[in-house]
């Protein structure tokens, strides 16, 4: 049959299946599982929504028809994991297993599947197929689930094998004769197969499953009928922008071209990223490089019309699917040419390859970041993909470096902090990306590299780099785009940059026997190409670690990513016998390495997670929202005593790494340690307030904005008026700072309070009243609660403060504001540390209520004054202006019981503000142990 009429035939059958969803649902007939039909009904949209067009694994016509009458394309299994899948992005709670956290959605349903798995392990079915894929996608996601998402695409693999599905033959498909919709699905199944095998492949640093010279399938789709339908971003609803009218979805011909770049994306793999790469000769390489660089070329020529989008000129922006594609191809071209860059024997022998390789990375990673804006204005990259965080981690790693050889108002420096602030919205349901923000802030930390503001307005627009790119003076014209200019920019020293001769960050020792020679613990590396041999006449490609130990200058062993790993014994190894593995590409996120305890991976302050939990007296809830500082001055104490962390021998302090899972965010608790390298209770610092001394915790705050809201100032403004219903119906108004630095606080001037206010009881019933009203307001503003009576059912945040003016003048150590705090409805009886950390921060911060009234209050300094930075010899003259260098300061605040000093890092002025961190000093002693039970209510 004539393939348009294949076409007609598969799309006529979609179209009268689309309108027979809804009268199946009405007349009771699908099959839901035991779930509530209208909430299968909703998981289900979720994922034809969203996840369906990433690889076009489902396929909706057979799905949803045999969901009616129980035909073989659907299944109990596959139906739950399309409801696991999707859970992530309900906003329903009753999907979750803890109501506040998103990481819980779906555990029932994943439940499900796995006790359905068992009795279809025994023969292959298509349907079983489709759910191991779609779990796959949903748990690699995870991030500490990446084992269980391997095994199940391992599965997968296998079934397509045992099924036929990987050669396109009718002879391999059994007795029963094909249709043209089995054809249309065994297709579609083997090259999302395909795809997700050569994207975890890369991720996982694993060799391929699947070989496309072990198999013979066209990659052709007949049914086209969701390649024109209309799309609007229904699962993206609740961050999307609501002027995104939408559009064609092009899911057909974007997952074709997917299909076209995952083949070019398995030529990398296993030309460039392998254990016999090391094999080839530099002209055998340079070879290969061109060659693969040409296929990526006539892809995006290939381009039709529709997909062709220029990252710099988006005028319609095209479904997610679409960004995603390109972001893939802009990877690739880093994956390709980056190693080519990093090899310092061919930089040395052959410049041009190296610099034209280099040029590609940096055009490549510009283009990624313009996506990454153009996506989250549409859609929000709160819940992007992980194919969209790992283009922006490959991303950071080149602007980075590119922003060590710039000034700290760079258009390097602006994608490189877009990347950072992707990195914070992203992680909720991505927890790989902590891992990925962990690589880039240790590479930056090494290379000298400060940012500014990584907040989210960064990722709203194009802050200060309207038309610029990280390579500046571009020309349009090449294949990419524009050709990079090589006038303005460092490039040798970028490139050296790449070739690290004596690395001591991020290292693994390395025990050298009786001749010399370095003995790595091969037992402990991870398998698989992490690394390999030497690389005998062309060192630097991805992959080697051996060192014969002589200086003959040409073995010298390098990361997978081409980074020097040590060198002749003229050249002694970094650190005392170490290599480096940071900074990866290939295989960032495999699950082997974390079996390295030496890894550095505490930049984001990994020594041990705390998660929060309060109850309030007389509620029957249990809320997970927000942090308690003075809770945090206990952990890192709690840590070393249960030998969580523990201290250098010779060690008096300890800084305690601590990643608070409510906030998202890093405190650094410093311990005192004794002799014996126990926490050290007893200490002479006194707490005003509170009675007794013991030795001094210093809780730090790491880059504390955002910890709820993704923004130092949720609403946009450093003051706010707050409209307020009273509880006697009379209206009112007050002056407020909403803000949200470590705990997001409602700061309001007591100076704007009715009067009968000011006067008031602060125990007095109508008081409280009066105050939960303001901080129910301030909730809905700063996005906490979508109206006052859900406000209302969260107590403890955001929380408020009620602030006045210091005394005037005064000696050293007069306080700065006076607060009144709130906490769970209740004054509190002296100030939360959170609220001390996120008041000082508004101190700091010009236009703030903080700000105004501390204006005339003396701020001390106990920190030495930031030493001047010098300036970049590349950077602008105007770019290392010292009204943007972070200022360290002492704020003290006035409270019920006493007073509060708090350090502050902070850069202001009155159009940008970034808290570096606060530090407030604590003391902790144990006084109680034992065990809570906590029952929910499936277990009641």
């Amino acid at each position: 049959m004539p393939d348009e009429w294949v076409e007609r035939g598969l799309v006529a059958e979609a179209a009268r299946q689309r309108q027979l969803e809804t009268v199946n649902f009405r007349q009771g007939k699908l099959d839901f599982d035991g779930v509530e039909p209208e909430l299968g009904m909703h998981l289900l949209s979720l994922h034809w929504n969203r996840q369906h067009h990433s690889f076009l694994a489902t396929y909706r016509p057979a799905f949803m028809r045999d969901m009616a009458c129980g035909g073989p394309y659907f299944s109990k299994l596959l139906l739950n994991a399309i409801y696991f899948g999707a859970a992530k992005f309900s906003p329903r709670h009753e999907v979750r297993r803890v109501a506040d956290d998103v990481r819980t959605a779906g555990w029932q349903f994943r439940e499900r599947v796995r006790e359905l798995l068992g009795s279809s392990l025994d023969r292959s079915e298509i349907t079983t197929i489709q759910a191991m894929l779609v779990m796959t996608n949903s748990l690699f996601a995870l991030g500490d689930e990446r084992s269980a998402a391997w095994i199940y695409a391992g599965l997968a693999f296998r079934m397509i094998v045992d099924l036929g599905i990987h050669v396109d033959t009718p002879h391999l498909a059994g007795s029963r004769r094909l249709s043209d919709e089995d054809y249309e699905i065994r297709r579609r199944v083997f090259w999302a197969a395909f795809v997700i095998d050569k994207i975890q492949s890369l991720y996982q640093g694993r060799p391929v499953s699947i070989k496309e010279s072990d198999t013979l399938v066209p990659i052709k789709f007949q049914d086209t009928y969701e390649e024109l339908e209309h799309w609007t971003p229904f699962a993206y609803s609740t961050q999307s922008d609501a002027t995104y009218l939408g559009s064609p979805a092009y899911s057909v011909s974007t997952f074709r071209r997917l299909c076209q770049l995952s083949v070019i994306l398995s030529d990398i793999l296993s030309t460039i990223y392998t254990e016999r790469s090391s094999d080839s000769s530099p002209a055998e390489l340079s070879s290969r490089l061109e060659s693969i660089r040409s296929k990526l070329t006539t892809w995006r020529q290939n381009l039709p019309e529709h997909l062709a989008i220029d990252a710099h000129k988006v005028s319609v922006t095209p479904p997610p699917h679409v960004l995603s594609l390109h972001a893939l191809y802009n990877v690739l071209t880093i994956l390709l040419h980056r190693p080519f860059v990093a090899d310092g024997h061919l930089y040395n022998t052959s410049r041009a390859i190296s610099v034209n390789s280099f040029m590609a990375c940096a055009t490549s990673a510009d283009d990624i970041v313009k996506l990454l804006r153009v996506y989250h204005k549409a859609f929000s990259v709160r819940r992007a993909p992980y194919l969209i965080s790992y283009a922006t981690y490959v991303a950071a790693t080149i602007h980075a470096r590119i922003a060590a050889r710039r000034g700290p108002r760079s258009p390097a420096h602006r994608n490189l902090e877009t990347c950072l602030a992707v990195f914070r919205e992203n992680q909720e349901t991505n927890w790989a990306v902590r891992r990925a923000n962990a690589i880039v802030q240790n590479l930056m930390k090494r290379m000298g590299v400060a940012t500014l503001n990584p907040n989210d307005a960064l990722l709203d627009r194009d802050t200060d780099n309207r038309g610029q790119s990280s390579t500046p003076d571009t020309t349009a014209g090449s294949s990419v785009g524009r050709e990079p200019s090589l006038k303005s920019i460092d490039i040798d020293g970028i490139i050296q940059s790449f070739v690290r001769e004596r690395e001591q960050e991020n290292a693994l020792p390395v025990q050298t026997n009786a001749s010399g020679n370095a003995n790595l613990p091969h037992a402990n590396l991870p398998v698989q190409s992490q690394w390999s041999n030497s690389m005998p006449g062309m060192p630097g490609m991805p992959g080697a670690t051996s060192y014969n130990g002589q200086n003959d200058g040409g073995n010298i062993a390098y990361d997978n990513n081409g980074s020097w790993m040590f060198q002749g014994q003229q050249q002694p190894l970094f650190g005392e016998n170490t290599f480096t593995v940071d900074d990866l590409l290939y295989g960032f996120n495999s699950s082997e390495l974390d079996r390295f305890p030496n890894l550095d991976w505490d930049i984001v302050g990994i020594d041990v997670d705390y998660t929060f939990v309060q109850v309030a007296v007389g509620q029957e809830s249990v809320d997970f929202s927000g942090n308690c500082g003075n809770m945090c001055s206990g952990v890192g104490p709690f840590a070393l005593q249960e030998g969580l962390v523990r201290a250098t021998p010779g060690e008096r302090t300890l800084d305690v790494r601590i990643f608070n899972t409510n906030t998202s965010r890093v405190i650094v608790d410093t311990v005192q340690v004794d002799e014996d390298g126990s926490y050290e209770e007893s200490g002479d610092y006194a707490i005003p307030g509170v009675k007794g001394t013991g030795s001094e915790v210093k809780v730090a705050f790491v880059e504390p904005a955002g910890s709820m809201t993704g923004k130092l100032f949720p609403t946009g403004n450093r003051c706010d008026t707050i409209d307020v219903k009273g509880n006697d119906g009379q209206r009112f108004s007050v002056k407020a700072t909403l803000i949200d630095a470590a705990n997001p606080f409602i700061l309001v001037d007591e100076r704007t309070l009715p009067s009968n206010l000011k006067t008031a009881s602060k125990d007095s019933a109508s008081y409280l009243e009066q105050m939960e009203s303001i901080r129910r307001v301030g909730a809905v503003m700063m996005g906490l609660a979508s109206d006052v009576t859900a406000a209302a059912k969260v107590r403890g945040t955001p929380k408020l403060a009620i602030l006045s003016s210091p005394q005037s003048g005064g000696p050293p150590g007069t306080p700065d504001v006076h607060v009144q705090a709130f906490s769970m409805g209740k004054p509190h009886p002296s100030l939360q540390l959170t609220g001390a950390a996120c008041l000082a921060s508004a101190v700091c911060i010009q236009g703030t209520i903080a700000h105004e009234l501390a204006e005339g209050a003396r701020v001390q300094s106990s920190w030495q004054s930031t030493p001047e930075r010098t300036p970049s010899p590349c950077s602008d003259s105007d770019e290392s202006s010292s009204d943007l260098l972070p200022k360290q300061q002492t704020v003290t605040l006035a409270h019920p019981s006493g007073q509060i000093s708090v350090d502050v890092l902070c850069t202001s002025s009155e159009s940008f503000a970034y808290v570096d961190r606060c530090a407030v000093s604590r003391t902790a002693r144990r006084i109680f142990e034992g065990k809570v039970y906590y029952y929910t209510d499936e277990a009641q």
